[in-house]
């Protein structure tokens, strides 16, 4: 990774925004209604521990960035963030950690840590969410991600993504093409593809 670039014309011209050190960034994330408030999670490189590695956040559009997180240390990836409403945000990433602030950023508190591993993804919708994994994780929360229980969905591949579709309806996608859908907000899966 080289860092973070922005666009203010609709992707014809990018600028360096900076976190060049960071290594890969899985996950950027805009404020839902402050555009100039971004949180990046930086993944680092791959062979080893590093300082760099974290969430940042900007309020300046990327002017400048400052650590926005709990207290991690360089072997800790995070690799999500979400957001549950504007002032309410969810972190997740290895290990199976999942920290949660409700004042913007400026504070975390941890809330789970599964068993299963690596969360890759997180899907909010109002007060419900599903956070996916390695090795078919699936996590599912109806209070705002303040607290979650793991879901069994009958799968062991890795989890790469999900997404609600409609009222109650949630889509999760994983390797080699796997599609598997909920009707019930998460409780139940069945695989379509």
């Amino acid at each position: 990774g080289q860092g973070v670039y922005k666009s203010t014309d609709a992707g014809e011209t990018w600028r360096m925004m900076g976190l060049e050190k960071t290594g890969r960034i899985p996950r950027t994330i805009i404020h839902p209604a402050n555009p100039d408030i971004v949180y990046v999670c930086a993944l680092g490189h791959s062979y080893g521990d590093q300082p760099e590695r974290g969430v940042y956040r900007t309020t300046d559009g990327g002017v400048t960035w400052t650590p926005s997180g709990p207290e991690l240390t360089p072997k800790t990836r995070m690799l999500t963030v979400s957001y549950l409403s504007p002032r309410d945000v969810l972190i997740a990433g290895g290990g199976g950690h999942m920290y949660r602030s409700t004042d913007g950023g400026s504070s975390w508190t941890f809330v789970e840590r599964s068993s299963a591993g690596l969360i890759i993804h997180l899907a909010l919708r109002g007060q419900q969410a599903v956070a996916v994994g390695g090795s078919g994780l699936m996590l599912r929360s109806s209070d705002g991600g303040a607290t979650w229980r793991e879901v069994r969905a009958g799968v062991s591949t890795g989890l790469l993504y999900a997404a609600f579709a409609g009222q109650g309806i949630v889509v999760a996608v994983g390797k080699d093409g796997m599609i598997l859908r909920s009707k019930d907000g998460g409780q139940t899966w069945t695989q379509i593809k």
